[in-house]
């Protein structure tokens, strides 16, 4: 009944259809190594990634009042770029520490790979975290209502631990994009290019342990009812 009667169980059995497909798609790629077909097989990567991701959106809070509202509906929107924002950046936190690992050997054509990696994550890391902060602060009105509904309720006191940490993740960010990415690109010290890797390296997996840990606290939010304006004035 859950799986076939509900829309909780429709969206994940669409959830659990689109993993083997992504997979298949992935292992598909690793067998083709021409230009053309490799950006094919990443474009469909993307699609299917975002839609696993943002798919997510509709069995959390912000499925309940969709098509009541244009709010309701607005906030479905936000939560659905929250998550792919979100995604994004976490999610190419390691991947981006594996790869610099590689390049530590001061083997110079991996230098190279390292500066084009960083550079394409830092502009995936300033998008997502202007993403992040712009639906965070849409979907946190919305959900919670009020500031003292952040110190007086249960989700509230938990949502603003997992605010100090998305700022603890945002520092150590600003530091790599403003101070070690500009380290890695130039090229007049190549020691200090190096010395530039290894620390955004280390970086790149404390911003992922960092991550981590708001992730479980995501869930953690994800069953528990969060307190509206509306519900603090007298709802049930």
């Amino acid at each position: 009944m859950v799986l076939s009667e509900t829309d909780f169980g429709l969206i994940w059995g669409m959830r659990l259809g689109l993993m083997p497909v992504l997979a298949a798609v992935f292992l598909l790629l690793r067998s083709r190594f021409d230009h053309s077909g490799s950006r094919r097989g990443s474009s469909i990567v993307l699609v299917l990634g975002v839609s696993l991701v943002g798919s997510l959106a509709w069995a959390g809070h912000a499925a309940a009042n969709v098509g009541s509202d244009l709010k309701g509906n607005a906030h479905l929107v936000g939560d659905i770029l929250h998550l792919i924002a979100a995604a994004a950046w976490v999610g190419a936190l390691t991947p981006l520490a594996l790869l610099l690992n590689l390049s530590s050997d001061n083997f110079h054509p991996l230098l190279k790979i390292s500066r084009i990696a960083t550079l394409r994550f830092s502009t995936l890391g300033i998008v997502s975290v202007g993403t992040i902060l712009l639906t965070g602060l849409s979907n946190t009105w919305v959900l919670v209502g009020s500031i003292h509904a952040l110190t007086s309720t249960d989700y509230g006191r938990l949502l603003v631990v997992k605010l100090i940490l998305f700022v603890l993740m945002l520092g150590v960010a600003t530091f790599n994009r403003f101070k070690l990415t500009p380290l890695v690109v130039q090229d007049n010290d190549i020691s200090a290019a190096w010395e530039a890797v290894r620390r955004l390296r280390r970086n790149a997996l404390v911003e992922a342990g960092v991550g981590v840990l708001i992730l479980i606290i995501v869930a953690i939010l994800g069953t528990m009812s969060p307190v509206s304006e509306d519900v603090g004035n007298g709802g049930t």
